[in-house]
């Protein structure tokens, strides 16, 4: 087994570890937006030097036929203010959407901290990742944070329906490919009484869907503390 670079706690910190573990689980994007240099040059001193890597080489592309993709947090600033709005979270300004799946969830990053929040519209549910949320990094451990979080398990990207099997490669073959702004999701929401199933699954605007589920109901927040060992709803 490879000796891989290490720090004081034991966690890997080989940057080119990291970014072959993203070559082999993310492979090469399906689908490529280029990242202009506005962008580029707005957020490289604000997120991790690693993200604006992965911008360069990548764009905001998709990958895996959809499942994945790395986004424009511009794009999503609106929608998520929208859909905080109300919450405890509505005052966290300085986040930022930087992937998605294809199930319309967004992972946000803040700064210092890395990973806390993720939107899951299909489940109209807040995750607050509290050991995340406690972090206060400095940008070599911020840019540590990035590579590990970004070079994600595709199969933490899938949905299962109500028998707890994997949504995604059926949702592929019976819909097609999720366009930039499509996701898969319920025609009839969980919460409303729609199955958990491949039946009830359709293509729809990832935008409209969040505005709409807020509008039904208010956001489930569910909030994991691995530290503590608890998970609260």
């Amino acid at each position: 087994m490879p000796e891989f670079e290490r720090d004081s706690k034991g966690r890997v910190v080989d940057i080119e570890h990291f970014r072959n573990m993203f070559k082999n689980r993310i492979k090469e994007p399906d689908r490529v937006y280029e990242a202009n240099k506005e962008v580029i040059n707005k957020y490289k001193n604000i997120l991790p030097k690693e993200l604006i890597y992965y911008w360069e080489t990548y764009g905001f592309s998709s990958f895996l036929d959809g499942l994945y993709w790395l986004t424009n947090p511009d794009d999503y600033k609106e929608l998520v203010e929208d859909y905080l709005e109300g919450t405890q979270f509505e005052n966290r300004k300085d986040i930022y959407v930087i992937a998605r799946s294809a199930f319309g969830q967004l992972y946000i990053w803040e700064p210092k901290k890395g990973n806390t929040l993720s939107l899951l519209s299909m489940m109209n549910m807040i995750f607050l990742s509290a050991d995340a949320d406690r972090e206060n990094f400095n940008k070599e451990e911020e840019n540590y944070a990035m590579n590990r979080f970004i070079s994600i398990n595709p199969k933490h990207c899938d949905e299962d329906d109500a028998s707890s099997k994997p949504l995604f490669h059926r949702a592929l073959k019976k819909l097609g490919k999720v366009e930039k702004n499509e996701m898969y999701g319920y025609k009839l929401s969980h919460f409303l009484g729609g199955k958990e199933s491949i039946r009830n699954l359709e293509k729809m605007d990832l935008f409209n869907h969040y505005s709409i589920q807020k509008q039904l109901k208010e956001p489930t927040i569910s909030i994991s503390d691995i530290e503590n060992n608890t998970i609260t709803y």
